[in-house]
C-alpha cells in the first residue's frame, strides 16, 4: 500500500536524541507513514542507533550536505512516496496523535498544509506552549513585513506544493532561514496555510541551534531572505513594506532575545544596527534605555513580558 505521509528526518551526530524522535514516529496512531532518515555522515554512533529501527517503513540515506540542512530535506522530499510530507528534527519528538490529527485536519479543511502548536522545551527543563500563525499573518505581504510565523517541525504539507516552488532553497546565505524563504515562496504562489490550535509535539530550544549559537549569522540569513524577496517583488509589495523599517525590526528582535538573556553588550550591537536604519521605533528606544536596568530587575518586574519574548514572529 502506498504511504500517505512521508516523514523526513535529517540528522548529524544525534546519537543521544534520535532514538526518542524515531520512537515518536513509530508510536503514531496513524499507521500509513514512511520515515526517511537523511544522515550527514555522522561519526558519533548515530547510524548504529538508526540501524536498530531499519525496517520496511524506515529507510536510511547518507549524503554529504555540506552543512546545508536544506539539501538533506530536499533529498528526502524527492525520495518520498507519500502524498504529504512532515518534517521532524532529530532532537524533537511528536505526540502519538500528531499525524492522525493533522491528516484529519487537512482533509476536513481541504488545505495544502497545516501548522500545529508545539511545546517549547528549554535547557533548564522549563517549557511553554506556542501557537503559530494566525492565518492572516501567513499571506505573502505579512510574512515578508512581519516575519515568520510557521514552524517547520509543526508542518504537514502536500508534496506537490513543495515541488511547485522547488522545495527549500540551498543558497548558502539562507542557511538557518531557508524555512522562512520556503513559506514566502508558497505564499507568493497563493498556497495558503491553515493553523491548528493544538499542541502535537515538542520542540527543543538549546544553545547549539543555529539561531542561538550564531545569532549574527541567523540575522544575516533573515536579512538575505527578505532582500531577495524584496528585489523580486518590490513593484507588487504593499506600501507598508518599508525596507529600512523591516531590516531594523530584524536587528531589534535578535537584540531583544540576546538582551533578555542578559548579554547587554551583544544586545547593544544589534540595537545600534537597528537604530541606524530606523531610529523612530518606540519599542527600540525603550529597549535601548532598558539596558540601564539590571536584568534581574527586568525579570522581577516584567515576568509576563519576559515569558512572551519568544512569541514574537520567528524571524
Amino acid at each position: 500500500m502506498d504511504k500517505i505521509i512521508s516523514v523526513i528526518l535529517p540528522t548529524y551526530n544525534s546519537a543521544k536524541t534520535i532514538e526518542k524522535a524515531i520512537n515518536s514516529v513509530i508510536n503514531q496512531t496513524f499507521i500509513n507513514w514512511e520515515l526517511l532518515i537523511i544522515d550527514n555522515y555522522s561519526n558519533d554512533g548515530t547510524e548504529q542507533v538508526i540501524n536498530k529501527f531499519i525496517k520496511d517503513r524506515i529507510t536510511l540515506y547518507k549524503i554529504n550536505n555540506n552543512n546545508i540542512i536544506a539539501k538533506s530535506r530536499n533529498y528526502g522530499i524527492n525520495k518520498a512516496k507519500g502524498k504529504y510530507i512532515a518534517f521532524l528534527d532529530s532532537d524533537d519528538w511528536w505526540f502519538p496523535n500528531k499525524l492522525q490529527d493533522c491528516y484529519n485536519f487537512i482533509n476536513k479543511s481541504d488545505c495544502i498544509a497545516v501548522c500545529h502548536g508545539e511545546k517549547w522545551l528549554y535547557e533548564n527543563r522549563s517549557f511553554k506552549n506556542v501557537y503559530y500563525g494566525p492565518k492572516n499573518k501567513s499571506d505573502y505581504s505579512s510574512l515578508l513585513y512581519n516575519g515568520n510565523c510557521i514552524s517547520t517541525s509543526a508542518v504537514v504539507i502536500k508534496k506537490e506544493a513543495l515541488l511547485s516552488v522547488n522545495c527549500f532553497s540551498e543558497k548558502l546565505s539562507f542557511i538557518s532561514a531557508e524555512d522562512y524563504d520556503l513559506w514566502l515562496k508558497l505564499a507568493d504562489f497563493q498556497l495558503e496555510f491553515e493553523f491548528y490550535k493544538k499542541v502535537l509535539g515538542v520542540f527543543n530550544i538549546h544553545e547549539e541551534s543555529s539561531s542561538s549559537s550564531e545569532p549574527l549569522k541567523h540575522t544575516n540569513a533573515i536579512l538575505s531572505v527578505v532582500q531577495n524577496h524584496y528585489d523580486k517583488n518590490q513593484k507588487n509589495l504593499s506600501i507598508r513594506m518599508k525596507k529600512k523599517k523591516r531590516f531594523s525590526e530584524i536587528w531589534r528582535r535578535t537584540g531583544k532575545k540576546i538582551h533578555w538573556q542578559g548579554k547587554y553588550k551583544d544586545a547593544l550591537f544589534y540595537y545600534y544596527n537597528a537604530v541606524k536604519l530606523y531610529p523612530f521605533s518606540i519599542k527600540l528606544i525603550t529597549l535601548i534605555f532598558s539596558l540601564l536596568i539590571p536584568i534581574r530587575i527586568i525579570h522581577l518586574f516584567n515576568k509576563v513580558k519576559f515569558s512572551k519574548y519568544n512569541n514574537e514572529n520567528l524571524s
